[in-house]
């Protein structure tokens, strides 16, 4: 479905093919601009069209594309080793995680998906260490730990979720 939200969600594709132009204020310039588009597109569907299943599909996955490209072409470029990629996506490995478990415990169907606080933050703290890393700084050595707990934080809200529907079911 083409909504502005949707197509908000969408611009997050091309904005990361911009990274393939090596120069700081165009990249800079797309982070921004992807910033922006994830934070408008939810907000828009929530607000003014109705949000659509393909949206909130579409969102997640714009946001993962995008800092994937990035974190790939700074990987190339030697700017990012794929130690410090993989903290960035520790939010990811935590949602594979839940995943293999739904699908072990054969719950995948019945998981009522939504979009998560803790996912929210995740995103945020990549963006803003994307922004940082964009100026040709280092990979700051803090950000490390705090990746790892943003990654435990959204485990630990995935199983509540799970947890407390799997109670309301029971009431």
């Amino acid at each position: 479905m083409l909504t502005l939200s949707n197509v908000l969600s969408f611009s997050r594709g091309p904005l990361a093919l911009l990274f393939l132009i090596n120069k700081a204020d165009v990249r800079t310039g797309a982070i921004i601009l992807a910033m922006l588009s994830d934070c408008f597109d939810g907000f828009l569907a929530r607000n003014y069209n109705k949000p659509t299943k393909f949206g909130a599909i579409l969102d997640p996955c714009m946001d993962k594309f995008f800092v994937m490209f990035v974190l790939v072409i700074f990987g190339l470029e030697g700017r990012l080793t794929l130690l410090d990629a993989l903290f960035m996506l520790s939010r990811d490995l935590a949602l594979i995680l839940f995943g293999l478990y739904l699908i072990g415990c054969k719950k995948l169907k019945s998981h009522q998906f939504s979009s998560l606080k803790t996912g929210k933050v995740a995103t945020t703290i990549q963006f803003f260490t994307l922004l940082y890393l964009s100026q040709g700084n280092p990979f700051p050595d803090f950000l490390r730990p705090l990746f790892l707990i943003v990654g435990g934080f959204v485990l630990a809200e995935l199983f509540l979720i799970q947890y407390r529907d799997r109670k309301r079911r029971t009431l």
